[in-house]
């Protein structure tokens, strides 16, 4: 987005709003997700809950990477949304965090319990569900991606 060339000047609502709908989408998609996937397994198929799990996942990643890390970079979304409303990136990182935290918690604690049931007696698989839900969530998504788009490394 050429937010530059759409808002010249810094703290233009409209921006906020472009800036805050990608961060809005992935919260929403993420929460009903986690709603589906705590709902009785009976009602899912293997595939179906996998499928749903991965969704939430990459929404998640996408989460991380706004929250722990937009806020403080003025040409993300996230940034955008701070200048828009003329906030500091704090009150976004600490609430976005505590929501987060929860997010993440509730996917620890209540889904991925769960990937016992869909997987079977297999512990490989399950080891190899959950070592890679780290690795896309949190190098991958967040880390390694953010370090390559962005121009300041820092």
């Amino acid at each position: 987005m050429p937010y530059d060339r759409l808002f010249p000047s810094p703290g233009h609502p409209a921006e906020a709003v472009i800036g805050g709908i990608p961060l809005l989408m992935h919260a929403l998609l993420a929460a009903f997700g986690l709603y589906f996937l705590q709902r009785p397994l009976s009602t899912w198929r293997r595939l179906t809950f996998y499928a749903v799990y991965w969704f939430v996942v990459a929404n998640l990643t996408e989460l991380v990477a706004y929250i722990f890390m937009g806020p403080f970079i003025a040409t993300g979304d996230t940034g955008r949304f701070n200048e828009g409303f003329e906030l500091s990136p704090w009150p976004l990182f600490l609430v976005g965090s505590a929501l987060l935290l929860v997010a993440l918690w509730t996917l620890l604690r209540r889904v991925m319990p769960r990937l016992d049931l869909v997987a079977g007696e297999s512990r490989t698989r399950y080891r190899i569900t959950v070592c890679f839900t780290a690795f896309v969530m949190f190098l991958w998504g967040s880390g390694l991606r953010i370090m390559l788009l962005y121009p300041d490394r820092q």
